[in-house]
């Protein structure tokens, strides 16, 4: 899998919309739940998580994930970089990645 470096803009609403396709077909997603921590390195402290249960990730049964973070959200990192991946755990305890790469939180110049 090759690396999706993420842009989050400091101070603005961040949503990616990830299609889950097999075979040019959506991936039924019921009863999945996705988990992506973000961190400077491999060990260290999370510098941010997004899952399903804090509902910065939404999931829907059509093949959809969604990850969201509120502009106020947004103004609080308090990081430049780090590492993430975005695992998805299907009903069965299977656990995928199905992505991972850099994040980086870019200033905004408005705040």
């Amino acid at each position: 899998m090759k690396p999706y470096n993420i842009d989050i803009k400091q101070g603005t609403s961040f949503h990616l919309v990830i299609e889950m396709k097999e075979n040019d077909e959506f991936v039924n997603l019921a009863n999945h739940t996705a988990v992506m921590k973000v961190r400077q390195d491999y060990h260290e402290e999370i510098l941010l998580e997004l899952n399903t249960s804090n509902q910065r990730i939404k999931i829907d049964e059509g093949g959809t994930i969604e990850l969201v973070l509120t502009a106020e959200e947004t103004k609080a990192l308090k990081f430049k970089e780090g590492m993430y991946d975005l695992l998805l755990t299907n009903s069965y305890t299977e656990v995928n990645c199905i992505l991972h790469g850099k994040l980086f939180v870019k200033k905004s110049s408005s705040i």
